[in-house]
């Protein structure tokens, strides 16, 4: 039997490229992402996309897990990370990573893609590989990072003696009051593309793919509203 083939029409001035992609091929599959979004993003700048080699990432270590099939994408937000704030995607970006690496004890960091406030993507973990964003439940599930902090002062109930409390529950970093037009507009080019994709049918925050006994406040309730206008946008359901 012939091998099936799936192909987007990429626009760029006067001209349209045909990338064809064949479904198993998931090497030119990622590249064929890449090459969307470098074409759409509206950014204002040659780096409209930063492969992970671009903003110096640190080699993967053993023990990633294939991946591919992706039904859903699980929005999160940077949280309380004042060190560098939302712009500044080459210092925050190396910073999570080894967060998570050294840590978390994660082979890489955990997130697929990241957008800064700027509109930028980044390459995260090789969408190939199953990412580690949510506890215990990452199967299918696509991690996305919006750089900044997307809480409200008293959104989070702060117990310092209760060891289950993580980091993003605490709002009192909170210097983000909405999603900038840039970052915003890049998400709707990354979840479009996405969706070409992937058989994408599920649009949330981290909060919502949670597990009962991992209480989470990420993404913020900031972002979480533009994430139910999101799903309405894109005719996605909630998780």
């Amino acid at each position: 039997m012939a091998e099936k083939k799936t192909s987007i029409t990429l626009q760029s001035g006067e001209h349209a490229e045909i990338v064809r992609v064949t479904v198993n091929d998931r090497a030119a599959t990622r590249q064929a992402i890449i090459t969307y979004l470098e074409e759409r993003l509206p950014v204002i700048s040659k780096n409209k996309f930063l492969e992970r080699s671009e903003w110096g990432a640190r080699a993967a270590k053993e023990g990633l897990e294939d991946e591919w099939g992706y039904t859903s994408i699980v929005i999160h937000h940077q949280g309380n990370s004042p060190q560098y704030g939302c712009s500044a995607m080459y210092g925050a970006l190396p910073e999570v990573q080894n967060k998570h690496m050294d840590g978390d004890g994660y082979s890489d960091i955990g997130y697929h893609y990241a957008i800064g406030c700027h509109g930028t993507v980044a390459e995260g973990r090789d969408i190939r590989f199953k990412g580690s964003h949510v506890k215990n439940n990452n199967s299918k599930k696509i991690g996305i990072l919006l750089l900044g902090d997307f809480s409200r002062p008293g959104e989070a109930s702060i117990s310092l003696t209760d060891p289950s409390t993580r980091a993003d529950q605490f709002d009192y970093f909170y210097y983000m009051r909405q999603l900038s037009e840039s970052q915003l507009s890049a998400l709707r080019v990354l979840i479009r593309c996405l969706i070409r994709f992937f058989n994408i049918n599920k649009l949330g925050g981290h909060k919502e793919f949670a597990l009962s006994e991992d209480v989470r406040t990420c993404p913020g309730s900031v972002a979480m509203e533009k994430i139910v206008e999101l799903r309405k946008e894109f005719n996605l359901q909630k998780p």
